[in-house]
C-alpha cells in the first residue's frame, strides 16, 4: 500500500469515532460535529422566546454560529433587545456550540487528534493535488481564483464528481451542495468527468444538488437548506459501477 493510500486509511479510520452516522452502501462517515448546523431557531430549546428569535432572524441571523461571530453591540441594535438580553442570547449560543467553535481552549493533543479526520479530495490533477498537499481539504474553506477562462469553473466540475468517490480513490463518500450564481453548472460536464473516473452517471447526478441563485437573500436560503437531510453525506448513493 502506498504512503498516500495508508493516509487515507487513517483519515477515514479516525473518522468513525463515538457520535459518527454512517451509509452502509455508500461507505460515507460523517461525525455530528462537522455535518450539524445550528439554526438560530434552535435558541428556544435553551430558553429564548420564538418572538426573540424571530427579532433575531429579521435582523438577518440565520445561525447560531453567525449569531456569535458578530460583536455584541450588533446583537443590542436589534429592535427591542437591551444590554441583559442581548447578553443571554449570546451566553445561550455559546453554550449550543462545540467547545472548539465557541472561544474556549483545546488542547493541541486534540486538535491534532481533530485534524486526523481531514481528508484530501482530489481535483483530477496530480501536479496540483502536489501543490495541495494531496487534493482540497474537508473542513476548510478554499478559495479558487483567477481571470476569465482560467478553469475555475472547470475545478469544481471535477471535484463535484470526486468528492463522491470512495476515499482510498481521493474522494469523500459525500454528497455535493453547488450554490450557482453565474449560471455555470452543466450537468453534462459531471456526466463526462464520471466517464473519466469509471463512475455510474446516474449516481453521480443524483448526488449533487444544485441551487440557482440570484440575491444575497436567495443564496442565504439555499445554505440553510444544506442542513436538510436530503443532502447530508449518510444519504449519498454509491458511484461505483456494479
Amino acid at each position: 500500500m502506498s504512503a498516500t493510500a495508508t493516509k487515507r486509511k487513517k483519515a477515514a479510520e479516525a473518522e468513525a469515532e463515538p457520535m459518527v452516522n454512517v451509509d452502509e452502501d455508500a461507505g460515507a462517515v460523517f461525525t455530528d460535529e462537522q455535518s450539524t448546523i445550528l439554526l438560530i431557531d434552535e435558541l428556544q430549546q435553551a430558553g429564548i422566546s420564538a418572538t426573540d428569535v424571530n427579532k433575531l432572524k429579521a435582523a438577518g441571523f440565520s445561525t447560531i454560529r453567525q449569531l456569535v461571530m458578530f460583536p455584541r453591540k450588533n446583537i443590542v441594535a436589534v429592535k427591542g433587545f437591551s444590554d441583559a438580553k442581548a447578553d443571554k442570547v449570546l451566553e445561550s449560543a455559546l453554550k449550543m456550540l462545540p467547545e472548539s467553535e465557541s472561544g474556549g481552549f483545546i488542547t493541541a493533543a486534540e486538535d491534532c487528534e481533530r485534524r486526523k479526520g481531514v481528508l484530501h479530495i482530489t481535483c483530477g490533477a496530480a501536479a496540483v493535488d502536489a501543490i495541495l498537499n494531496g487534493g482540497f481539504e474537508t473542513r476548510a474553506i478554499t478559495e479558487i481564483f483567477g481571470e476569465w477562462r482560467c478553469g475555475k469553473t472547470q475545478i469544481c466540475h471535477t471535484l463535484a464528481v470526486t468528492t463522491q468517490m470512495p476515499i482510498e480513490m481521493g474522494g469523500g463518500c459525500s454528497k455535493v451542495a453547488w450554490i450557482d450564481t453565474e449560471n455555470t453548472f452543466r450537468s453534462d460536464r459531471l456526466e463526462a468527468i464520471a466517464d473519466r473516473f469509471g463512475l455510474d452517471r446516474d449516481a453521480v447526478l443524483s448526488n449533487v444538488m444544485v441551487a440557482r441563485v440570484d440575491t444575497v437573500d436567495q443564496m442565504m436560503q439555499a445554505l440553510i437548506a444544506i442542513e436538510s437531510t436530503t443532502l447530508r453525506v449518510g444519504n449519498s448513493q454509491s458511484v461505483s459501477k456494479p
